[in-house]
């Protein structure tokens, strides 16, 4: 109960967060992205927060580049207690 109450309080500085890992993973390679050092600190905020970022499934895609496949997606905001949270394997 403590922690969803946290969550409430939290989720406006969340969002903006999330927003900032959207900006970065925007027309870009998920798989580059996600390794530096500037996402790893935006998610370490956001789990701080009580807070997790997932993929948004319907934005998942693979495109073909010059250099190969890459991974584009977006993120969204998500409680560790929702359902979707808890049934991640």
């Amino acid at each position: 109960m403590k922690d969803r109450i946290k969550r409430k309080q939290t989720k406006d500085e969340a969002l903006k967060i999330l927003a900032q890992m959207n900006d970065m993973v925007c027309g870009r390679n998920f798989a580059k992205v996600s390794v530096s050092k500037e996402y790893e600190g935006l998610c370490e905020k956001l789990r701080s927060l009580g807070w997790l970022a997932l993929v948004k499934k319907s934005t998942f895609k693979i495109k073909r580049t010059e250099n190969g496949n890459e991974i584009r997606l977006q993120l969204k905001l998500v409680s560790p207690d929702s359902e979707e949270a808890r049934n991640l394997p």
